[in-house]
């Protein structure tokens, strides 16, 4: 005779003990994960960093809870027995991640038709280790407010860090957290990178910080909210010295968010805020795209605009083998930075998209596309975008859902302007996506 199907109630009576020891792990991670950025290391043209060895220290504290059958991934065995474990995310998302570890194989595979094979291994391996990564966080057990809380504390740690050492700091040290102009000269400031190597890295990390803290917000009480309230106001300072790609999808979020609040009743505030945010969006995907020379603000701005000239060169790459790609590459295109002066400068693809597509293909890019695409819509059974569109008011699983369902959009919108598929923010979000699924209310 078939076993009864257990039902949550009666499963959460037989469930394992917390695993303690993988949830102080993956709060360090995410607490360090920033900061872990500014010291980094080349393996075959790829770059390791202390965040890295974080997340390393997670997964083997992660091990060491399931042998010890502690937290929920403890249950991954016994789910013959007739349910899915309490606080494991659905099989839809274990799915989905299944398939981005396929893609992982795919690119180190790429070493076999290739011209850098050993890139080509390091990248294959260093995707695989941030989807485990990304699943030890998910499984963990340690719940939406330690989470956020860590992100956001590691977010705070960065961009203090990165405000007083480049005001104070050595000369050395500020270098590394100021990124100058970069394909925009004439500005009175330098943009800053913070921790990560470029501004359009941060800028995407902390767009994601900004809806994580928009997420939180409403359970925040006394002094956490008076802190969440400051931290809003350094994380719009520093996306905006970020000068990045990332004000595209933050210009979309808003846009999206102030819908919401007319939907809410406050229509002045709610167009104002979708106005400004489809315009701030549409002005910087204006600027990344075509050369601009003139004043603006009283400022005499230049800027390359050679993105469709680098989209050109790259879609190469996906023409000569359409199917599998040319391989793992540091470099997919050749342009001339009208910045920069005369003669071809090599530029990965500037676009996820395309970097996917003609470095692996089709076939790479169905099974990193799949991938995400199942483990994004495991938020999708809430609605998570269409709630973002009610201004949700107060805490609770519907405005976390839609705060992570607008920070996949917002990088995905991202994307199109800037190669992150590999980028550790995005396989992060991963994690944290799981996290959110696999949480009972």
């Amino acid at each position: 005779a078939r076993p009864p199907r257990l039902h949550l109630s009666a499963m959460s009576q037989h469930a394992p003990p917390p695993a303690a020891l993988t949830v102080r792990a993956a709060q360090l991670y995410l607490v360090i994960f920033p900061i872990g950025h500014l010291v980094y290391q080349p393996v075959a043209g790829a770059m390791a960093n202390t965040a890295d060895l974080a997340m390393a220290v997670m997964v083997a504290a992660w091990c060491v809870d399931l042998l010890a059958g502690r937290g929920p991934a403890a249950a991954l065995g016994r789910v013959g027995e007739g349910g899915w474990a309490p606080g494991l995310p659905p099989r839809r998302y274990f799915i989905g991640l299944m398939l981005l570890g396929l893609f992982a194989v795919w690119v180190a595979s790429s070493r076999v038709w290739g011209f850098h094979d050993e890139y080509a291994v390091a990248k294959g391996v260093g995707l695989g280790s941030l989807l485990l990564g990304a699943a030890a966080l998910a499984s963990s057990g340690i719940g939406w407010r330690r989470a956020a809380d860590a992100w956001l504390v590691g977010t705070a740690i960065a961009l203090l860090f990165t405000f007083v050492i480049g005001a104070w700091g050595p000369e050395g040290m500020r270098e590394r957290l100021l990124h100058g102009g970069s394909g925009i000269l004439g500005l009175f400031f330098a943009r800053i990178s913070g921790p990560f190597l470029h501004p359009n890295q941060f800028g995407d990390y902390l767009v994601v910080s900004a809806l994580l803290l928009w997420g939180r917000f409403p359970e925040l009480r006394g002094r956490a909210q008076v802190a969440g309230a400051a931290l809003s106001i350094v994380v719009a300072a520093g996306l905006a010295l970020t000068l990045s790609t990332a004000w595209v999808g933050a210009g979309v979020a808003v846009a999206i968010l102030g819908i919401g609040v007319v939907r809410a009743g406050a229509r002045r505030r709610g167009v104002l805020m979708s106005v400004l945010g489809m315009a701030a969006a549409a002005a910087t995907a204006f600027f990344l795209s075509v050369p601009f020379s003139g004043r603006i603000l009283g400022l005499e701005l230049f800027t390359s605009g050679m993105r469709p000239a680098i989209w050109t060169s790259a879609a190469q790459a996906l023409l000569t083998a359409p199917w599998i790609g040319v391989g793992a590459a540091p470099f997919l295109a050749e342009a001339m930075d009208p910045l920069a002066g005369e003669g071809l400068w090599l530029w990965d693809a500037h676009n996820a998209y395309l970097s996917v597509l003609g470095q692996f293909g089709v076939v790479g890019g169905a099974l990193v596309g799949s991938g995400l695409w199942v483990v994004a819509t495991s938020l999708g059974a809430k609605g998570a975008i269409p709630a973002a569109t009610q201004d949700v008011p107060g805490p609770g699983r519907v405005r976390r859902y839609a705060a992570l369902g607008l920070a996949v959009l917002c990088l995905a919108v991202n994307a199109v302007f800037t190669a992150s598929e590999d980028g550790r923010h995005v396989w992060l979000l991963v994690g944290m996506i799981g996290v959110v699924v696999g949480e009972a209310e």
